[in-house]
Protein backbone atom coordinates (compact mmCIF):
# COMPACT_ATOMS: atom_id res chain seq x y z
CA UNK A 1 0.00 0.00 0.00
CA UNK A 2 2.91 2.47 0.59
CA UNK A 3 4.81 1.28 -2.59
CA UNK A 4 1.45 1.93 -4.26
CA UNK A 5 0.96 5.35 -2.47
CA UNK A 6 4.57 6.60 -3.03
CA UNK A 7 4.45 5.73 -7.10
CA UNK A 8 0.68 7.95 -7.15
CA UNK A 9 2.64 10.48 -5.50
CA UNK A 10 5.90 10.39 -8.07
CA UNK A 11 2.96 10.43 -11.03
CA UNK A 12 1.46 13.39 -9.62
CA UNK A 13 4.46 15.05 -8.76
CA UNK A 14 5.65 14.60 -12.46
CA UNK A 15 1.91 15.76 -14.17
CA UNK A 16 2.78 19.18 -12.08
CA UNK A 17 6.51 19.39 -13.20
CA UNK A 18 4.93 18.93 -16.84
CA UNK A 19 2.13 21.57 -16.54
CA UNK A 20 4.89 24.00 -15.78
CA UNK A 21 5.86 24.86 -18.72
CA UNK A 22 2.92 24.72 -20.56
CA UNK A 23 1.16 27.10 -18.16
CA UNK A 24 4.47 29.48 -18.44
CA UNK A 25 3.56 29.45 -22.39
CA UNK A 26 0.03 30.65 -22.07
CA UNK A 27 1.22 33.58 -19.35
CA UNK A 28 4.13 34.41 -22.47
CA UNK A 29 1.44 34.43 -25.18
CA UNK A 30 -0.22 36.41 -23.18
CA UNK A 31 2.50 38.99 -22.89
CA UNK A 32 3.32 39.10 -26.51
CA UNK A 33 -0.70 40.21 -27.30
CA UNK A 34 -0.34 42.55 -25.12
CA UNK A 35 2.92 44.01 -26.33
CA UNK A 36 1.38 43.91 -29.99
CA UNK A 37 -1.68 45.72 -28.59
CA UNK A 38 0.47 48.53 -26.98
CA UNK A 39 2.26 48.83 -30.50
CA UNK A 40 -1.55 49.39 -31.88
CA UNK A 41 -2.56 51.67 -29.69
CA UNK A 42 0.84 53.93 -29.51
CA UNK A 43 0.12 54.32 -33.60
CA UNK A 44 -3.05 55.99 -32.98
CA UNK A 45 -1.10 58.39 -30.36
CA UNK A 46 0.37 60.46 -33.37
CA UNK A 47 4.23 60.56 -34.73
CA UNK A 48 6.85 61.78 -31.94
CA UNK A 49 10.19 60.85 -31.05
CA UNK A 50 9.79 59.53 -27.81
CA UNK A 51 6.38 57.61 -29.53
CA UNK A 52 9.22 56.24 -32.16
CA UNK A 53 12.04 55.14 -29.59
CA UNK A 54 8.74 53.55 -27.58
CA UNK A 55 7.47 51.03 -30.89
CA UNK A 56 11.09 50.17 -31.58
CA UNK A 57 11.95 49.10 -27.65
CA UNK A 58 8.12 47.44 -27.85
CA UNK A 59 9.06 45.78 -31.07
CA UNK A 60 12.61 44.44 -29.06
CA UNK A 61 10.81 43.25 -25.95
CA UNK A 62 8.18 41.38 -28.49
CA UNK A 63 10.49 39.28 -30.29
CA UNK A 64 12.66 38.72 -27.08
CA UNK A 65 9.25 37.37 -25.71
CA UNK A 66 8.63 35.66 -29.15
CA UNK A 67 12.27 33.27 -28.88
CA UNK A 68 11.23 33.16 -25.14
CA UNK A 69 8.36 31.06 -26.37
CA UNK A 70 10.48 29.15 -28.90
CA UNK A 71 12.74 28.33 -26.17
CA UNK A 72 9.59 26.68 -24.20
CA UNK A 73 8.24 25.05 -27.35
CA UNK A 74 11.70 23.66 -27.74
CA UNK A 75 11.77 22.12 -23.87
CA UNK A 76 8.50 20.73 -24.01
CA UNK A 77 9.17 19.03 -27.30
CA UNK A 78 12.95 17.74 -25.96
CA UNK A 79 10.66 16.07 -23.24
CA UNK A 80 8.13 14.57 -25.59
CA UNK A 81 11.24 12.86 -27.27
CA UNK A 82 13.17 11.89 -24.42
CA UNK A 83 9.44 10.70 -23.18
CA UNK A 84 8.76 8.64 -26.45
CA UNK A 85 12.22 7.51 -26.64
CA UNK A 86 12.13 5.90 -23.48
CA UNK A 87 8.34 4.07 -24.41
CA UNK A 88 10.05 2.98 -27.81
CA UNK A 89 12.91 1.37 -26.43
CA UNK A 90 10.40 -0.36 -23.85
CA UNK A 91 8.08 -1.47 -26.62
CA UNK A 92 11.01 -2.87 -28.50
CA UNK A 93 12.36 -5.08 -25.10
CA UNK A 94 8.86 -6.44 -24.23
CA UNK A 95 8.99 -7.52 -27.93
CA UNK A 96 11.90 -8.86 -27.83
CA UNK A 97 11.28 -11.00 -24.55
CA UNK A 98 7.88 -12.34 -26.11
CA UNK A 99 9.38 -13.05 -29.11
CA UNK A 100 11.87 -15.21 -26.98
CA UNK A 101 9.13 -16.74 -25.19
CA UNK A 102 7.41 -17.57 -28.72
CA UNK A 103 10.19 -18.95 -29.92
CA UNK A 104 10.37 -21.71 -26.60
CA UNK A 105 6.50 -22.17 -27.32
CA UNK A 106 6.84 -23.17 -31.29
CA UNK A 107 10.16 -25.60 -30.58
CA UNK A 108 7.05 -27.68 -28.07
CA UNK A 109 4.63 -26.94 -30.41
CA UNK A 110 6.80 -27.95 -33.45
CA UNK A 111 7.92 -31.32 -31.46
CA UNK A 112 4.61 -32.41 -31.17
CA UNK A 113 3.42 -31.95 -34.55
CA UNK A 114 1.00 -34.38 -36.23
CA UNK A 115 3.36 -37.13 -35.60
CA UNK A 116 4.28 -36.01 -32.01
CA UNK A 117 0.53 -34.85 -31.73
CA UNK A 118 -0.42 -38.87 -32.29
CA UNK A 119 1.98 -39.04 -29.72
CA UNK A 120 0.90 -37.02 -27.18
CA UNK A 121 -2.47 -38.58 -27.10
CA UNK A 122 -2.08 -42.70 -27.90
CA UNK A 123 1.31 -43.09 -25.49
CA UNK A 124 -1.15 -42.86 -22.46
CA UNK A 125 -1.71 -45.39 -19.84
CA UNK A 126 -5.24 -44.10 -19.23
CA UNK A 127 -7.84 -41.46 -19.42
CA UNK A 128 -6.49 -38.91 -16.77
CA UNK A 129 -3.15 -38.96 -18.08
CA UNK A 130 -5.08 -38.25 -21.80
CA UNK A 131 -6.78 -35.28 -20.18
CA UNK A 132 -3.88 -33.74 -18.70
CA UNK A 133 -2.05 -34.16 -22.36
CA UNK A 134 -5.04 -32.53 -24.36
CA UNK A 135 -5.19 -30.00 -21.81
CA UNK A 136 -1.47 -29.08 -22.16
CA UNK A 137 -1.53 -29.00 -25.85
CA UNK A 138 -5.00 -26.73 -25.86
CA UNK A 139 -3.03 -24.56 -23.22
CA UNK A 140 0.06 -23.97 -25.28
CA UNK A 141 -2.20 -23.65 -28.83
CA UNK A 142 -3.85 -20.76 -26.69
CA UNK A 143 -1.16 -19.16 -25.05
CA UNK A 144 0.40 -18.89 -28.36
CA UNK A 145 -2.67 -17.40 -29.93
CA UNK A 146 -2.64 -14.67 -26.64
CA UNK A 147 0.86 -14.26 -27.24
CA UNK A 148 0.72 -13.57 -30.91
CA UNK A 149 -1.58 -11.07 -30.13
CA UNK A 150 0.23 -9.24 -27.74
CA UNK A 151 2.99 -8.55 -30.51
CA UNK A 152 1.24 -7.77 -32.79
CA UNK A 153 -0.45 -4.79 -30.23
CA UNK A 154 2.83 -3.91 -29.18
CA UNK A 155 4.62 -3.82 -32.81
CA UNK A 156 1.44 -1.78 -34.16
CA UNK A 157 2.22 0.79 -30.71
CA UNK A 158 5.80 1.22 -31.79
CA UNK A 159 5.02 1.98 -35.03
CA UNK A 160 2.58 5.38 -33.76
CA UNK A 161 5.42 6.11 -31.30
CA UNK A 162 8.15 5.99 -34.09
CA UNK A 163 6.30 8.22 -36.27
CA UNK A 164 5.08 10.35 -33.24
CA UNK A 165 9.23 10.53 -32.79
CA UNK A 166 9.95 11.45 -36.35
CA UNK A 167 7.53 14.38 -36.10
CA UNK A 168 8.87 15.51 -32.43
CA UNK A 169 12.40 15.59 -34.26
CA UNK A 170 11.11 17.54 -37.27
CA UNK A 171 9.13 20.08 -34.97
CA UNK A 172 12.85 20.36 -33.29
CA UNK A 173 14.89 20.86 -37.02
CA UNK A 174 11.94 23.29 -37.21
CA UNK A 175 11.73 25.25 -34.05
CA UNK A 176 15.88 25.50 -34.05
CA UNK A 177 15.32 27.52 -37.52
CA UNK A 178 12.92 29.97 -35.92
CA UNK A 179 15.23 30.30 -33.53
CA UNK A 180 17.72 31.25 -35.40
CA UNK A 181 15.50 33.76 -36.95
CA UNK A 182 14.06 35.38 -34.17
CA UNK A 183 17.69 35.60 -32.59
CA UNK A 184 18.74 37.82 -36.27
CA UNK A 185 15.46 39.57 -35.39
CA UNK A 186 16.21 40.80 -32.11
CA UNK A 187 19.74 41.52 -33.56
CA UNK A 188 18.34 43.96 -36.10
CA UNK A 189 15.43 45.46 -33.88
CA UNK A 190 18.30 46.59 -31.48
CA UNK A 191 20.63 47.94 -33.98
CA UNK A 192 17.32 49.94 -35.25
CA UNK A 193 17.10 50.92 -31.96
CA UNK A 194 20.65 52.13 -31.48
CA UNK A 195 20.99 53.88 -35.64
CA UNK A 196 17.33 55.93 -33.90
CA UNK A 197 19.16 57.03 -30.87
CA UNK A 198 22.42 58.36 -33.02
CA UNK A 199 19.88 60.10 -35.48
CA UNK A 200 18.37 62.04 -32.58
CA UNK A 201 21.89 62.65 -31.23
CA UNK A 202 23.03 64.17 -34.23
CA UNK A 203 19.78 65.72 -36.02
CA UNK A 204 19.34 69.10 -34.20
CA UNK A 205 15.57 69.21 -34.88
CA UNK A 206 14.75 65.56 -33.68
CA UNK A 207 16.95 66.69 -30.57
CA UNK A 208 14.86 69.46 -30.12
CA UNK A 209 11.51 67.80 -30.72
CA UNK A 210 12.89 64.96 -27.97
CA UNK A 211 13.42 67.60 -25.14
CA UNK A 212 9.88 69.03 -25.81
CA UNK A 213 8.81 65.31 -25.62
CA UNK A 214 10.48 65.07 -21.97
CA UNK A 215 9.15 67.82 -20.64
CA UNK A 216 5.29 66.63 -21.62
CA UNK A 217 6.18 63.16 -20.25
CA UNK A 218 7.53 65.21 -17.13
CA UNK A 219 4.96 66.92 -15.91
CA UNK A 220 2.31 63.58 -16.80
CA UNK A 221 5.17 62.01 -14.33
CA UNK A 222 4.50 64.32 -11.96
CA UNK A 223 0.39 63.97 -12.30
CA UNK A 224 1.09 59.73 -11.50
CA UNK A 225 3.25 60.54 -8.30
CA UNK A 226 0.40 62.90 -6.75
CA UNK A 227 -2.34 60.57 -7.45
CA UNK A 228 -0.40 57.18 -6.30
CA UNK A 229 1.41 58.88 -3.72
CA UNK A 230 -2.36 60.09 -2.39
CA UNK A 231 -3.49 56.53 -1.81
CA UNK A 232 -0.77 55.38 0.54
CA UNK A 233 -0.42 56.54 4.26
CA UNK A 234 3.64 56.08 5.67
CA UNK A 235 4.65 57.79 8.79
CA UNK A 236 6.64 61.14 8.47
CA UNK A 237 10.51 60.46 9.01
CA UNK A 238 13.22 63.03 9.89
CA UNK A 239 14.59 64.32 6.68
CA UNK A 240 17.20 66.01 8.08
CA UNK A 241 18.74 62.42 9.65
CA UNK A 242 18.83 60.75 5.81
CA UNK A 243 20.52 63.78 4.05
CA UNK A 244 23.48 62.59 3.52
CA UNK A 245 22.91 59.35 4.79
CA UNK A 246 21.10 57.29 2.08
CA UNK A 247 23.16 54.11 0.38
CA UNK A 248 23.39 54.73 -3.34
CA UNK A 249 21.47 52.31 -5.27
CA UNK A 250 23.92 51.14 -7.16
CA UNK A 251 27.79 51.43 -7.39
CA UNK A 252 28.91 53.17 -10.25
CA UNK A 253 29.51 55.96 -12.38
CA UNK A 254 27.75 59.19 -12.80
CA UNK A 255 27.38 59.63 -16.53
CA UNK A 256 24.85 62.88 -16.28
CA UNK A 257 24.15 64.82 -13.39
CA UNK A 258 21.24 66.63 -11.79
CA UNK A 259 20.19 70.34 -13.05
CA UNK A 260 20.43 72.40 -15.38
CA UNK A 261 23.31 71.42 -18.36
CA UNK A 262 23.78 72.72 -22.11
CA UNK A 263 24.22 70.77 -25.22
CA UNK A 264 27.22 72.14 -26.83
CA UNK A 265 26.29 70.24 -29.86
CA UNK A 266 23.52 72.19 -30.53
CA UNK A 267 23.52 75.10 -28.29
CA UNK A 268 20.33 74.22 -26.51
CA UNK A 269 19.96 73.56 -22.38
CA UNK A 270 18.33 70.83 -20.72
CA UNK A 271 17.36 70.30 -16.93
CA UNK A 272 17.76 67.04 -15.58
CA UNK A 273 15.66 65.90 -12.62
CA UNK A 274 17.74 63.09 -11.68
CA UNK A 275 21.43 61.88 -12.45
CA UNK A 276 22.37 58.45 -14.40
CA UNK A 277 24.33 55.99 -13.07
CA UNK A 278 26.78 53.54 -15.24
CA UNK A 279 27.00 50.52 -13.15
CA UNK A 280 30.54 49.67 -12.51
CA UNK A 281 30.19 45.85 -10.93
CA UNK A 282 26.61 44.94 -10.32
CA UNK A 283 23.22 45.68 -12.09
CA UNK A 284 20.91 45.39 -9.39
CA UNK A 285 18.90 48.01 -7.97
CA UNK A 286 18.61 48.34 -4.65
CA UNK A 287 16.09 50.55 -2.24
CA UNK A 288 17.93 53.25 -0.18
CA UNK A 289 15.50 53.11 1.87
CA UNK A 290 12.30 51.56 3.43
CA UNK A 291 8.66 52.18 2.09
CA UNK A 292 6.01 51.07 -0.54
CA UNK A 293 6.30 50.49 -4.45
CA UNK A 294 3.58 52.97 -5.63
CA UNK A 295 4.12 52.98 -9.02
CA UNK A 296 6.05 50.52 -11.79
CA UNK A 297 5.98 50.54 -15.41
CA UNK A 298 7.17 51.56 -18.76
CA UNK A 299 7.14 55.71 -18.84
CA UNK A 300 8.32 57.65 -21.63
CA UNK A 301 11.65 58.87 -21.76
CA UNK A 302 12.44 57.05 -18.44
CA UNK A 303 11.96 53.61 -19.29
CA UNK A 304 10.66 51.11 -17.25
CA UNK A 305 10.72 53.06 -13.64
CA UNK A 306 9.90 51.63 -9.95
CA UNK A 307 8.36 54.27 -7.61
CA UNK A 308 8.52 53.93 -4.19
CA UNK A 309 7.21 55.97 -1.31
CA UNK A 310 9.01 56.62 1.70
CA UNK A 311 6.81 59.62 3.57
CA UNK A 312 4.33 61.41 2.87
CA UNK A 313 6.20 63.84 0.81
CA UNK A 314 9.80 61.74 0.19
CA UNK A 315 9.98 58.99 -2.41
CA UNK A 316 12.46 58.11 -4.84
CA UNK A 317 12.31 56.71 -8.48
CA UNK A 318 14.46 54.11 -10.70
CA UNK A 319 14.69 53.94 -14.25
CA UNK A 320 15.42 52.26 -17.18
CA UNK A 321 14.74 48.80 -15.81
CA UNK A 322 15.40 45.41 -17.56
CA UNK A 323 13.06 43.78 -15.44
CA UNK A 324 11.63 44.44 -12.35
CA UNK A 325 12.12 41.87 -8.61
CA UNK A 326 9.17 43.46 -7.26
CA UNK A 327 5.35 44.49 -7.75
CA UNK A 328 3.52 47.33 -6.96
CA UNK A 329 2.34 47.74 -3.46
CA UNK A 330 5.05 45.60 -1.87
CA UNK A 331 7.15 46.89 1.25
CA UNK A 332 10.57 47.15 0.77
CA UNK A 333 13.36 48.05 3.37
CA UNK A 334 16.35 49.81 2.72
CA UNK A 335 18.86 47.71 0.57
CA UNK A 336 16.05 45.16 -1.02
CA UNK A 337 16.43 44.71 -4.85
CA UNK A 338 13.13 46.47 -6.57
CA UNK A 339 15.42 45.50 -10.35
CA UNK A 340 17.64 44.91 -13.21
CA UNK A 341 19.39 47.98 -15.03
CA UNK A 342 18.98 47.93 -18.43
CA UNK A 343 18.13 50.70 -21.42
CA UNK A 344 14.81 50.85 -21.73
CA UNK A 345 14.10 54.61 -22.32
CA UNK A 346 17.85 55.44 -22.08
CA UNK A 347 19.67 57.68 -24.95
CA UNK A 348 22.86 56.78 -23.58
CA UNK A 349 23.09 53.13 -22.44
CA UNK A 350 22.96 50.72 -19.94
CA UNK A 351 22.21 52.63 -17.29
CA UNK A 352 20.21 53.90 -14.16
CA UNK A 353 18.20 56.94 -14.00
CA UNK A 354 18.10 57.86 -10.26
CA UNK A 355 15.93 61.16 -8.73
CA UNK A 356 14.51 61.99 -5.63
CA UNK A 357 11.19 63.85 -5.18
CA UNK A 358 11.05 65.90 -1.38
CA UNK A 359 6.95 66.79 -2.23
CA UNK A 360 6.29 67.14 -5.71
CA UNK A 361 9.57 68.87 -6.14
CA UNK A 362 12.82 67.04 -7.75
CA UNK A 363 16.13 67.63 -5.70
CA UNK A 364 19.40 66.76 -6.36
CA UNK A 365 20.36 63.28 -5.44
CA UNK A 366 23.87 63.53 -4.44
CA UNK A 367 22.96 66.18 -1.58
CA UNK A 368 21.13 62.60 0.23
CA UNK A 369 23.39 60.02 -0.77
CA UNK A 370 26.38 59.04 1.02
CA UNK A 371 29.61 60.67 -0.27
Amino acid sequence: MKKLSFIVILVLLSLQLFSVPENRLRTINREIEKIRKMISSLKKEGASVLNELYRIELQYKKAKKEKKRIDYILFITKKAIEKNRKEKRLLEDNIHGLKKKMKKILRILYKSGRIGSFKVFFNVKDIDQLFRNYQLFISLINYNAVEINKIKNLIEKLKRVKIELDREYKKQVDLGVRKKNKLKEIGLVRKKRLDFISKINSDRRKYLSMLSDLKLEAKKLSKVITNESGKIDLPDINLNKLKGNLDWPVKGNISSRFGKRKSTRFNTFIFNNGIEITPSNSDKIKVVFAGVIIFQNYFKGYGNIVIVQHSKDFLTIYGHCERFLKKKGDFVSGGDIVGIIGDSGSMTGRSLYFEIRKGTKAVNPLNWLKR
